[in-house]
């Protein structure tokens, strides 16, 4: 299934479509994003997700290697979207 042409172009879209919607965020407030912590935190959870989704989709050498990069991008997403409802660095943690 990995070989197929749909899985070697869709997560590049993918990706590209979170990093997009994070700087059309920015540009549509007007916000100046590097005051703003929960934003850089959503942008490092974004980065995050990223590199753990090429670990667990190319890199990974081994299948555990490649289960616990997926569990990270998953929890990294679930960072990203926590933050962005929050609005807290702090994620999920804010509401506790």
């Amino acid at each position: 299934m990995r070989e197929t042409r749909a899985a070697k172009i869709v997560p590049h879209v993918n990706d590209a479509l979170f990093l997009a919607t994070g700087i059309w965020l920015v540009l549509i407030l007007n916000m100046p994003w590097a005051t703003q912590p929960w934003l850089l935190a959503k942008f490092a959870g974004l980065a995050g997700y990223i590199g753990f989704g090429m670990v667990a989709f190319r890199f990974g050498r081994s299948d555990a290697i490649r289960l616990i990069a997926f569990v990270a991008a998953v929890a990294s997403f679930a960072f990203v979207v926590g933050a962005a409802l929050t609005k807290s660095p702090l994620s999920w943690m804010a509401w506790f």
